[in-house]
């Protein structure tokens, strides 16, 4: 019998965690309580028949006309719906430490299109359960849930950002389950060697094991003092995006708690994973997605795009895919041009 032992590195993360105060029982889990003076500021998981606080309003941003609730395998997933409810449905995947009503601008438009666009808020995210287990092929597992919720014939799928990887896993997994795929910035399919040097000159030293323990053993998420903190906060973060969007954003997606106004994320699903990004292994694998494939990509290179060259990934696309290369937009192409996003994938998509 072959011996191993564990790396170092590992054995020093392993003690690391047995000293902690890390508890694994579901309460501690939830979402801190504000007190009752401050309870109607966006409760941590919304029910469709909860009122919500709304203050900012943006230009062609509209509200869901329908909420509801996916229980996939005990995890409760907030779903957000734009359309007639017997219109066909499209699917609607945000990326990291966003959640549903980022789709504020693109749903409405959908649904003036003839469809019924569903977008949720993945596990970990906005309205939807706190949970302990944080992976992709968890999130593919809560995607295909919303999914049948919604109709057993193939549908198309619009991902953004991480969005986008997690409808690359689940198109290689049940590929019939998917009429057409749209990935805004999407195209999430680093270059291996890159990924790995990163990982290696980041979370596998010891500053990086020590930042990524204490945020999956602390368990709390980076508060700021007023609602403009946390406005100016995502502002410089997305230094593109209009500043009335992000108030906007921090109305639908933030909350008041006695520590301070947080975004409803639980920082354990935002944070990186130890281990290369999953979606360096679907390069090769790109070329055999069958259902038709449009990617938009934005030009204008962020610190949260995707560090690729669309150079890189072209020789793997698929026959017949099709790719819009916007030089003069970033990431958040859905947001930064809401009428031409929103026209092309209606052009992509056909009429239903």
């Amino acid at each position: 019998m072959r011996r191993t032992t564990t790396p170092s590195c590992w054995t020093w993360v392993l003690k690391r965690c047995e000293s902690s105060s890390w508890k694994s029982s579901s309460a501690s889990r939830r979402w801190p309580t504000p007190p009752a003076s401050r309870r109607n500021k966006a409760p941590a998981f919304s029910s469709p028949d909860e009122p919500r606080r709304m203050t900012a309003t943006f230009p062609g941003a509209r509200a869901p006309e329908r909420e509801r609730v996916v229980d996939a395998h005990g995890v409760r997933l907030h779903v957000c719906e734009w359309g007639a409810s017997d219109a066909p449905p499209v699917l609607l995947a945000h990326g990291i430490g966003d959640f549903a009503r980022g789709f504020d601008l693109l749903g409405p438009a959908l649904a003036e299109g003839g469809w019924r666009a569903v977008a949720w808020d993945q596990r970990g995210h906005g309205d939807s359960d706190p949970t302990d287990l944080y992976s992709w092929q968890a999130d593919v597992r809560d995607l295909m849930a919303v999914a049948a919720s919604c109709s057993s014939a193939p549908m198309p799928a619009i991902g953004h950002s991480k969005g986008g990887s997690l409808l690359g896993w689940a198109v290689q997994a049940l590929p019939w389950r998917f009429s057409q795929l749209v990935l805004l910035d999407g195209l999430s399919f680093n270059s291996p060697g890159l990924a790995a040097q990163d990982l290696w000159n980041g979370l596998l030293t010891e500053q990086g094991l020590q930042k990524w323990i204490a945020r999956h053993t602390d368990g709390q998420a980076r508060c700021m003092p007023t609602r403009a903190a946390l406005v100016a906060q995502r502002a410089k973060a997305n230094p593109r995006l209009p500043q009335a969007w992000i108030e906007y954003l921090v109305d639908q997606g933030a909350c008041d708690t006695a520590e301070g106004w947080r975004w409803k994320h639980d920082p354990r699903a935002v944070a990186p994973l130890i281990g290369p990004h999953p979606s360096q292994w679907m390069l090769p694998r790109l070329c055999g997605m069958s259902p038709p494939l449009l990617a938009i990509v934005g030009g204008v290179r962020e610190s949260i795009s995707w560090k690729v060259a669309l150079s890189e990934i072209e020789p793997h696309l698929p026959p017949g895919a099709q790719v819009d290369d916007w030089t003069d937009i970033g990431h958040f192409v859905h947001i930064e041009a809401p009428p031409a996003t929103a026209q092309r994938v209606l052009n992509f998509l056909k009429k239903p």
